[in-house]
């Protein structure tokens, strides 16, 4: 099995897990109640994202893990439009530039687009889908990710310390390592 393989199973499991935790008091306040027909990811890519950077990077140590701040876009008939307007994802860096990947656990919020629960992709690959990830920013630690969302959102630490507790407690029972 290859570490691409490796990795989206990885993913794969994280997301079976922390899905089962979401809460709207871990999803972004302005994102709730839940819409009807928006999937229960709506609003958690911050607190999903933080918790999994440090578990892939204790997963996988070799290789090279950020989070990423930006837009999705969708691109279909030659026009781009928005797909979500404000996102947090990681990037895994891979040797050649051009096989940096997007993991995004949470891609199934986006309105505009049938999205699998979870990517694994790299974004030249996403870009002959027609999504295109447009970062505006990335962190390599999570102490300057919190320091920057704090600001616009105060309960950001709150919310992500409520889904890791409840991550922690399922951890074992699903043997993410």
């Amino acid at each position: 099995m290859g570490i691409e393989n490796e990795v989206a199973g990885f993913v794969g499991q994280f997301r079976d897990c922390v899905q089962e935790l979401w809460t709207d008091e871990t999803a972004h306040p302005l994102y709730r109640p839940l819409p009807d027909a928006m999937s229960e990811s709506y609003g958690q890519c911050i607190p999903a994202s933080h918790i999994l950077l440090p578990e892939l990077r204790a997963r996988f140590p070799q290789e090279h893990f950020a989070l990423a701040g930006g837009r999705v876009m969708l691109l279909a008939g030659g026009v781009i439009r928005p797909a979500i307007v404000a996102h947090i994802w990681i990037n895994w860096r891979r040797k050649v530039f051009s096989d940096t990947s997007v993991i995004d656990t949470t891609s199934d919020q986006a309105e505009n687009i049938d999205l699998p629960p979870y990517i694994v992709k790299t974004y030249d690959r996403l870009r002959e889908d027609g999504i295109i990830y447009q970062p505006y920013t990335m962190f390599e630690n999570v102490v300057d990710f919190e320091e920057v969302f704090a600001q616009g959102e105060p309960a950001i630490r709150e919310r992500i310390a409520l889904l890791q507790r409840a991550f922690d407690q399922q951890k074992p029972a699903i043997r993410i390592k």
